[in-house]
């Protein structure tokens, strides 16, 4: 890598950080100059040292195509992401990575679920110039077209006028985005019925036009972005693996630490329903305006719980087992857990008593060899078990 690359991979990883505040960041990151999620650092041998902080993805510059790959098996990986409602950040230069459909899933699942978000705040209405006959005159009359219109039998005005409606271009993309998911044969039953289900939001919205899909977003339209832009991979047709390849993609990076627990907290949250809500909310130190935020919060029995993407350790981190206590002690919590990858032979931790707080280590069976739904089934036992252990099990879906 030259230092002109290093210098350009610098700049796209500030660039991807600085479009939107990062998940989970505090306000004082926002607002940092230097802040970047890719770092460059040269070595003494006249090579690089390429840094991407808590994320995957793909990126590059020029030729250069640098592929970060998940510490867990990509389809844990991808079963966990779908549960999540945080998408990547993307960039629209290209890189070369292999064509495959193992994002392809996780990238509908995304679409559906921003265009649902896009539905439930209404779609946008703009004024769009029109051009046609009507009853009466409106706007300003075509002259010589209504001549024309009146010599062949019609009282029809012609006017150019403006309309206030929802066909315009931001809508027509995600249209389009919709019906080329529902021709899909490899798309999942499921996904083609809420895609169609959503197509019928845009009944009022006319087809696609080439010059539609460089529309972009403005303050008023900010809430579009996410569901614009995978519209436009989806109508591209993009299918991408992380692998080496010639296939094209646009750059991009999922910050995996918050999506990782969005996705747990949403797999949970949906099979210990309705005896324990899970949720995320926090907890003021009083006195002061200090709060403490555990990712999991199990009511209404009080415990809480921490969601780490990490590979499982042999003995318990100590700065993971600190920070549940505290968490705990925060929250008024008597019990506490960690939530781990398990790859190997993983083998659970004794629990560790701090005073009057209890905290247990509860493992994500990530194993190449279990599959992620009976892993998703098998944590949701073990969690019901350390919330009530003389209860009965959950109904497993």
């Amino acid at each position: 890598m030259t230092e002109a690359e290093a210098q350009l991979i610098t700049t796209l990883g500030k660039t991807l950080v600085s479009r939107i505040a990062w998940w989970g960041e505090e306000a004082d990151d926002a607002s940092r100059p230097d802040r970047t999620i890719i770092s460059c650092t040269a070595t003494p041998r006249n090579t690089w040292i390429v840094t991407v902080s808590n994320a995957i993805g793909a990126f590059g510059v020029d030729d250069l195509t640098c592929l970060v790959t998940p510490k867990i098996p990509m389809p844990h990986l991808l079963f966990i992401l779908s549960k999540s409602s945080l998408i990547p950040r993307m960039d629209d230069s290209r890189v070369h990575i292999g064509a495959g459909e193992a994002l392809w899933e996780l990238l509908a699942r995304w679409f559906l679920s921003k265009v649902e978000q896009v539905v439930a705040s209404d779609l946008l209405r703009d004024y769009q110039a029109t051009h046609g006959p009507l009853s009466s005159v409106r706007g300003q009359l075509d002259s010589m077209a209504t001549a024309g219109t009146f010599y062949s039998g019609s009282l029809d005005m012609v006017c150019t006028y403006d309309d206030f409606t929802v066909d315009n271009p931001l809508n027509r993309v995600l249209l389009a985005g919709l019906r080329a998911l529902e021709r899909l044969a490899r798309l999942q039953t499921d996904l083609r019925r809420i895609s169609r289900r959503l197509s019928s939001h845009f009944f009022e919205v006319g087809e696609v036009q080439t010059s539609d899909l460089r529309v972009i977003t403005d303050r008023h339209s900010s809430h579009y972005g996410d569901a614009l832009t995978l519209a436009k991979l989806i109508i591209e047709g993009t299918t991408f693996d992380l692998s080496t390849g010639i296939g094209e993609a646009w750059t991009f990076l999922i910050r995996t630490p918050e999506a990782i627990e969005s996705g747990v907290r949403a797999v949970l949250a949906e099979g210990l329903s309705p005896q324990f809500t899970v949720r995320k909310y926090g907890t003021t130190l009083r006195p002061g305006t200090m709060q403490v935020q555990p990712d999991l919060r199990f009511d209404p029995i009080g415990h809480v719980g921490d969601v780490k993407y990490k590979k499982f350790a042999s003995d318990w981190p100590r700065g993971d087992l600190y920070q549940s206590v505290a968490f705990a002690a925060g929250c008024g919590a008597q019990r506490s857990c960690v939530i781990s990858m398990g790859v190997g032979n993983s083998a659970k931790l004794p629990n560790v008593k701090f005073g009057d707080i209890e905290v247990t280590s509860i493992l994500w069976d990530a194993r190449e060899e279990t599959e992620p739904s009976e892993a998703a089934r098998q944590l949701i036992a073990d969690c019901h078990a350390w919330l009530s252990p003389l209860g009965p099990p959950p109904a497993v879906r």
